[in-house]
C-alpha cells in the first residue's frame, strides 16, 4: 500500500521498506564516499599539475601524462556519484526527481566514458582526433548533472526529513547550473582557441566540484538519516 509522507502529500510511489530503505542509504553513502574522492582527485591536480592553468584548460588535460590515471579514477568516482544521485532521484516518487534521475543516469555513462577514453591533448595546440579523442568528447556532452540536481532538489523539497539540508542542496544545485552555464558561455566566447584570459577552465572546474559536493552533502544526509523514517 502507498503511503503519504508526513508533510508531503504526493504518496511515496515507491514503497518504503526497510529492504529498499537499506539499499537507498547504502547507495547514498557509496556516492558520497565516490563524490568526496572526486573532489580530492581535483584538489590533488592542483598541486600535481602545476604547468597546467586552472583557469583555462580543461579537466581532460589531466588524464593525459604520466598521472592520468588518477585523473580516469576520478572521472569513474563521478559516475559512481552520478549512479547514486540517480538513486536518490528514482525513490522520490516524484515526476521532477524521476527525470532528474534518467538525467543523472545519462550523466554516468558520460563520466564513464571521460574516463575510460582519454581526451587528445591540446594544450600545444590541436592535433588529429582519435577514436578515443572522439569517445571522451561524447562523454563530456552527456553530462547533464546540473539539471539533474536541481530537478531532484526541488522534489527533495517539501520533504520534512530533509528540512535541515535543502538550503545547501538548493545552492550547490544553483552553483552547479550557473558555472555550467557560464562554462559554455566562456567556451563559446572564445571561439575554440583556449588560452589565459579565458576562463572557460575555471568555470569546469566550479561546476563539476559543486556538482560532487552536492552528492556529499545528499548522500551523507541518506546515510545518517533518522532510523524509522524512509531514507527519502
Amino acid at each position: 500500500m502507498s503511503r503519504t509522507v508526513e508533510g508531503d502529500r504526493t504518496p511515496a510511489a515507491v514503497e518504503a521498506s526497510p529492504a529498499r530503505d537499506a539499499f537507498v542509504r547504502r547507495a547514498g553513502a557509496v556516492a558520497a564516499s565516490a563524490a568526496a574522492a572526486l573532489l580530492a582527485v581535483l584538489a590533488l591536480f592542483l598541486v600535481l599539475r602545476p604547468d597546467l592553468d586552472p583557469t583555462w584548460t580543461f579537466l581532460s588535460e589531466y588524464a593525459v601524462g604520466d598521472t592520468g590515471w588518477l585523473m580516469t579514477v576520478g572521472f569513474l568516482c563521478g559516475a559512481v556519484a552520478c549512479l547514486g544521485t540517480a538513486v536518490i532521484g528514482w525513490v522520490t516518487g516524484r515526476v521532477l526527481g524521476r527525470i532528474g534521475a534518467v538525467l543523472a543516469g545519462v550523466s554516468a555513462i558520460g563520466f564513464a566514458l571521460a574516463g575510460l577514453f582519454p581526451a587528445d591533448p591540446a594544450v600545444d595546440g590541436p592535433v588529429e582526433t582519435t577514436a578515443a579523442g572522439a569517445l571522451h568528447a561524447l562523454g563530456a556532452s552527456l553530462n547533464l548533472t546540473p539539471i539533474a540536481v536541481l530537478l531532484i532538489t526541488i522534489a527533495l523539497w517539501r520533504r520534512p526529513s530533509w528540512r535541515s539540508r535543502r538550503l545547501a542542496l538548493a545552492l550547490l544545485a544553483g552553483l552547479t547550473l550557473a558555472s555550467d552555464v557560464a562554462f559554455i558561455a566562456f567556451a563559446a566566447a572564445a571561439g575554440g582557441e583556449f588560452g589565459p584570459g579565458t576562463f572557460a577552465g575555471l568555470a569546469g572546474r566550479i561546476a563539476v566540484a559543486a556538482f560532487a559536493a552536492w552528492v556529499v552533502v545528499a548522500g551523507v544526509r541518506l546515510r545518517t538519516g533518522p532510523s524509522g523514517h524512509p531514507a527519502v
